[in-house]
């Protein structure tokens, strides 16, 4: 019966007596779980009450929970609109926000669509709660790859005028704080197919305009492009091939200890430790030598020997790296041992030894966890004791200490000796 399991009979919400449905029923019944949610508004914690309708077959035999904390069920305390509104806010797919769970059971796999709200322009896209959860965000807004290296000598360029900024602005900027993210330019088809690119852009570290001509600025740092790490040689030949398809010069900035790259119409400028307005004015150098173009301020920056954008390639990192900020999440459940049911019970009575069972048997919640210790019977013992509560291990005991008596006073003992 549901009454002698302890949890379950906690868990009872229903209107017929506990004591008349046993734990192999196919009758769905109500259930409740009280358990803590947060209010979204203050960040403040409540008690709540889950409710939910099963068979006591399904909870028995599968040892199925609460199906809301499981996910298999949602309500206003487990919903995504709950935990994180913000996502919540993201959705355009017109299925409503509290009836979905930010858990893997109604988030894993379907595919929902979403809008970026820092940039209306970005086009929406479509992925899966699991992963919007995860901290995946707008694909357009997500630009990766930025080294602290190349944005700080991004900044330098951008302090004298010469830096393009990529058309779409990373979400989350501050005002006043320069983009120096990646370059992100269209390739035709016909480039494409030449070089074998399965993408339709292509990246560039930096974008210089030159008095009216665009220059590629590519940074390779040896924390990426070691050779013991990885090979990109053939991707950066084919990469410098459609830059130059599309009318860019390029020049690559490499890090001592990395091959300098031989080809055609590539610049190429060796840095060891060098300052990030070193690394600038080298790179106005070369430019210089491919357009006759230099910056203006560019004599005094050189003279100067300081690192004017230090500022904002400061303020830019600590945005770029700033995580996107997320929903209270619930404190971490304590699971709850399950009570392993002996297989096959002792009979009210049974005769063993001196003993005769008088009760099925009852589960004791005080016992030691997943141990057929917390299975008690009531037995009789033929000194006269009456009552005595015996576990279900020293009933069935198979290596000839059986218990036969009561206790270690019974005085069948002495009488046995």
């Amino acid at each position: 019966m549901i009454a002698d399991v302890a949890l379950l009979l906690d868990q009872w919400d229903d209107e017929a007596s506990p004591d008349e449905v046993t734990l192999g029923s196919n009758r769905e019944v109500s259930w409740k779980h009280e358990t803590w949610t947060v209010v979204p508004e203050t960040g403040e914690w409540r008690k709540v009450t889950h409710h939910w309708r099963t068979e006591p077959k399904v909870r028995t035999g599968q040892l199925d929970a609460c199906l809301v904390c499981a996910g298999h069920q949602v309500d206003e305390t487990t919903s995504l609109k709950t935990w994180f509104p913000t996502l919540a806010r993201e959705l355009v797919s017109s299925v409503d926000a509290a009836t979905l769970s930010p858990g893997s059971h109604d988030g894993g796999t379907a595919r929902y669509e979403w809008r970026c709200l820092t940039n209306e322009k970005h086009p929406n896209w479509r992925s899966t709660i699991l992963n919007r959860v995860n901290d995946t965000g707008c694909p357009r807004c997500r630009r990766r790859g930025v080294s602290d290296r190349q944005a700080r000598i991004a900044a330098e360029i951008d302090s004298l005028g010469a830096l393009i900024p990529p058309d779409d602005r990373l979400g989350g900027l501050p005002g006043g704080v320069p983009d120096l993210c990646s370059y992100q330019l269209d390739i035709p088809s016909d480039v494409r197919e030449r070089y074998q690119w399965r993408y339709s852009k292509i990246e560039i570290d930096m974008l210089i305009d030159a008095g009216g001509r665009r220059i590629a600025v590519e940074y390779d740092g040896a924390a990426y492009h070691a050779s013991r790490f990885r090979d990109d040689d053939e991707i950066e030949r084919r990469k410098d091939g459609i830059l130059r398809a599309l009318g860019l010069p390029v020049i690559r900035v490499r890090e001592q200890g990395l091959t300098t790259p031989v080809r055609k119409g590539l610049w190429v400028i060796e840095i060891n430790r060098d300052e990030p307005w070193s690394v600038a004015v080298k790179i106005f150098d070369t430019v210089r030598k491919i357009t006759g173009w230099m910056p203006t301020g560019l004599r005094s920056y050189r003279l100067g020997q300081a690192n004017q954008g230090e500022v904002n390639a400061g303020n830019f990192l600590a945005a770029y790296r700033e995580p996107r900020e997320r929903g209270p999440r619930p404190p971490r459940s304590v699971s709850v041992p399950r009570p392993r049911r002996p297989r096959s019970t002792i009979p009210a009575g049974t005769k063993i030894g001196h003993l005769t069972v008088r009760s099925d048997a009852i589960f004791d919640k005080n016992s030691p966890p997943r141990s057929t210790q917390r299975w008690n019977y009531k037995v009789d013992c033929a000194c006269g004791a009456t009552n005595v509560s015996k576990t279900h291990a020293d009933l069935t005991r198979n290596d000839g200490r059986r218990a036969k008596f009561c206790s270690r006073q019974c005085p069948l003992i002495t009488a046995s000796v």
